[in-house]
């Protein structure tokens, strides 16, 4: 019986310290810590990098065992009396959450007049709900069109695959895909209706190709630029920016097993002879299916005067959707939104025919909505219980004139 009156007690006094309003004040310190070394981490390594750091994990290493551009910058001497690990961004989000959730529940009263503030909290707590769920959910991907082409997919930014297909099927719709995230050492990939085995040698996130000559008796490597061998990269940087690599031994029923290589920059897939037909394997971007087919009618950039900076660039579009099609301008700051997909305007190029490519940057956020109700909720409540507290004062003083 005395231990569980202790128990009770022990989970009492947790729950009254995750909602107390100082632990909330200390949250926010936090969160302003975690920001301020973010910002300044990111000016020397870059956003993707001080993203994967700080916001993107439960906790940040000391400052000391941070990447550093050079042995004397400022993070060298801010590590000599800064010894200690950082909060990370989810932990500091969930502590803010469970905080405003349980002083919700224990402080709030629950009458007309507390309505603004409890619908304040709601709108945070929304807010900080939907931003962990879009980051667990969320597609991000690219669309490159050169004027006149088209397309229904996409490419995924960090998403990689082997891709393996034949003359009868598009490359877009492999009919064997295999994700990055299974390409371990020793993983076997066995396809028997086609007479092959891929046992996967190492896999890099980031790697650097080499070409040189092999050594007397050496084993030949199949790749179709003459890589040989592949060096992890370890410096960090945007993952949207890294080119891995894939060392195998194929296995093709009645041949002897042979290494081969892939890595992100080859141009064109690697092609394997089989009993039945010529396959195609190729390491590439995940493909993401689009809602809607997106034509490049025409691109169109705007520089500033006497210079080669751009000051605006659009894309005019045909959209086709399910045989509808209608015309549409994407610019800079107009993007195309449809059936979850947001069609950003985000960078171009040019062909060796001299054609302009326009660059699309695509996000599929099944809780795009989420911020938008949050913040109207937040800045709702937020009217209403000033409303309150203003018409309050004049309600007394009239009932004490009259």
């Amino acid at each position: 019986m005395a231990f569980r009156v202790q128990f009770f007690r022990l989970i009492k006094t947790l729950v009254d310290f995750a909602a107390s309003l100082k632990t909330g004040v200390w949250i926010l310190a936090a969160f302003m810590v975690v920001v301020f070394f973010g910002t300044l981490y990111q000016v020397d390594h870059g956003l993707h990098a001080a993203q994967d750091l700080f916001y993107y994990a439960w906790f940040t290493p000391p400052i000391s065992q941070w990447p550093a551009p050079d042995a004397v910058s400022v993070w060298a001497r801010i590590a000599a009396w800064f010894p200690v690990p950082l909060p990370g961004g989810w932990l500091v989000m969930w502590a803010l959450f469970i905080n405003l959730s349980l002083s919700m529940m224990r402080r709030a009263r629950y009458a007309w007049r507390k309505a603004g503030i409890i619908l304040a909290h709601a709108g945070v707590l929304l807010m900080l709900a939907g931003g962990w769920i879009a980051h667990l959910t969320a597609q991000e991907g690219f669309l490159s069109l050169a004027e006149g082409d088209r397309s229904s997919f996409a490419l995924a930014y960090e998403d990689w695959e082997l891709a393996i297909w034949d003359d009868t099927t598009l490359p877009e719709e492999a009919p064997y895909t295999f994700s990055a995230n299974a390409l371990t050492a020793g993983k076997e990939l066995a396809l028997e209706e086609l007479g092959l085995v891929f046992t996967v040698e190492a896999y890099y996130p980031n790697a650097r190709p080499h070409q040189e000559s092999p050594a007397p008796g050496e084993e030949p490597v199949l790749n179709v630029t003459g890589i040989t061998r592949l060096e992890p990269d370890l410096r960090r940087g945007d993952p949207g920016r890294y080119e891995p690599g894939l060392q195998a031994r194929a296995q093709v029923a009645g041949h002897d097993p042979q290494r081969v290589i892939f890595h992100a920059s080859d141009p064109m897939p690697l092609v394997l002879s089989l009993p039945d037909a010529q396959w195609y394997l190729h390491l590439r971007r995940r493909p993401m299916p689009l809602p809607v087919t997106v034509q490049l009618l025409a691109f169109r950039k705007v520089f500033e005067p006497h210079t080669t900076t751009p000051r605006s660039f659009s894309s005019r579009v045909l959209v086709d959707t399910d045989g509808v099609q209608r015309e549409l301008v994407i610019e800079m700051n107009r993007p195309f939104r449809y059936g979850g997909f947001t069609f950003f305007q985000s960078s171009y190029g040019e062909t060796e025919d001299g054609r302009d490519i326009s660059i699309f940057a695509i996000s599929h956020n099944r809780v795009m909505w989420a911020p938008y109700i949050a913040t109207g909720m937040t800045g709702l409540g937020m009217l209403i219980q000033f409303l309150i507290q203003w018409i309050k004062p004049r309600r007394k003083k009239g009932g004490t004139v009259s």
